[in-house]
C-alpha cells in the first residue's frame, strides 16, 4: 500500500469530556466498516479507548508509551485486533510516565510522528484519540497528524477549549507540521435545548463550512457500548448513535476525497507550468 494514501486524523480538544474517545472509537469503527484499512491509536494515559474495545489496560504486552520511549521495539508489535474489525495500539497509565520522560528529551514530541510513518503503508486511515490538556502528548499528536477533528459539546467550556487548542495548532503549523489542517468541527451531546442551538451557531460563526452538518445526539447506547467492549454500531446498530457516526464517517470521507481531488489538480497545474 502506498503510504501517501493514508490519512492520519486526530480527534482532539484541549477540554476533557467533550466526546473525543467516543468519536475516535465510533468514527474509526465506521471507517473500517466502510472498507478502509483502519488503525486507531489511544494517546490518553487513562486508556479509555483501549478499555472501550474490551482490552484490560494492564494486560497489553506493548503500548503506545512503550513505542515512544523505546526505539528498539518494532511499531507493529503494539498492534492488536479490536472487536470492531480494526487494529488498535492501546495505552495505559504508563503513558503519563512516558510524557514526563519526553520533557527531558530532545525532539521527543516528534517520536509519535516517526512511529506512525512506519505504519502508514499498512493503513488507509489512522485515527488518534488524544488526551485533554496541553503538553507533550498533545503536541506529539498534532505533529503526527494530517488532519484534526475537533469535538465540541454543548456548553461554554467545550467551546473555550477550542480557542486554546487553536493557539497550539498555530504554533505547530508555524514550526514542525505546516501541513496540519482542521478537517472539521463536530457538535457532540446535542439535544433540543437552547444551549445546543447557541453552541452550534457560535461554531458556525467561527468555523463556517468546517462545522460538520452531522451532530452527535445524546444517546444511551453511546454510553453503554464501551462497557460491552463494542462500538455503538455493533452494540446497538439501530440506535441514533450508530446513525450519527455513520453519517459523520460519510462526511469525513467526502472531505478527504475533496482533499485528494485538489491535490491531483494542483499537481497537474504544477506540471503544466513547469
Amino acid at each position: 500500500m502506498n503510504s501517501s494514501q493514508c490519512h492520519v486524523i486526530a480527534i482532539t480538544n484541549q477540554k476533557g469530556g467533550v466526546g473525543k474517545t467516543t468519536t475516535a472509537m465510533n468514527l474509526a469503527s465506521q471507517l473500517a466498516l466502510a472498507g478502509e484499512r483502519t488503525l486507531v491509536i489511544d494517546c490518553d494515559p487513562h486508556g479509555n479507548l483501549t478499555q472501550g474495545f474490551g482490552f484490560p489496560i494492564q494486560e497489553l504486552p506493548v503500548t503506545i508509551g512503550d513505542l515512544l520511549v523505546d526505539r528498539t521495539i518494532p511499531s507493529n508489535r503494539a498492534i492488536v485486533r479490536a472487536k470492531a474489525g480494526l487494529d488498535l495500539i492501546g495505552a495505559n497509565p504508563g503513558l503519563a510516565q512516558a510524557a514526563r520522560w519526553m520533557v527531558t528529551q530532545t525532539n521527543a514530541e516528534l517520536r509519535l510522528k516517526q512511529r506512525i510513518a512506519e505504519l502508514r503503508r499498512l493503513y488507509t486511515r489512522i485515527v488518534i484519540d488524544s488526551c485533554p490538556g496541553l503538553g507533550p502528548l498533545l503536541n506529539s499528536v498534532l505533529n503526527a497528524s494530517d488532519h484534526l477533528i475537533i469535538p465540541v459539546d454543548t456548553g461554554f467550556y467545550g467551546y473555550m477549549g477550542v480557542q486554546e487548542l487553536q493557539s497550539e495548532i498555530s504554533e505547530i503549523k508555524a514550526g514542525t507540521n505546516p501541513a496540519l489542517s482542521i478537517l472539521g468541527v463536530v457538535l457532540t451531546m446535542a439535544d433540543r435545548t437552547v444551549i445546543t442551538r447557541e453552541t452550534l451557531d457560535a461554531l458556525v460563526a467561527q468555523f463556517g463550512d468546517l462545522v460538520f452538518a452531522t451532530t452527535i445526539r445524546r444517546c444511551v447506547a453511546l454510553r453503554e457500548s464501551p462497557g460491552a467492549g463494542l462500538s455503538v454500531t455493533q452494540y446497538a446498530p439501530d440506535s441514533i448513535g450508530a446513525e450519527d457516526y455513520g453519517r459523520l464517517a460519510a462526511e469525513v470521507e467526502s472531505r478527504l476525497m475533496e482533499i485528494r481531488i485538489r491535490a491531483v489538480e494542483t499537481a497537474k497545474s504544477e506540471v503544466a507550468h513547469a
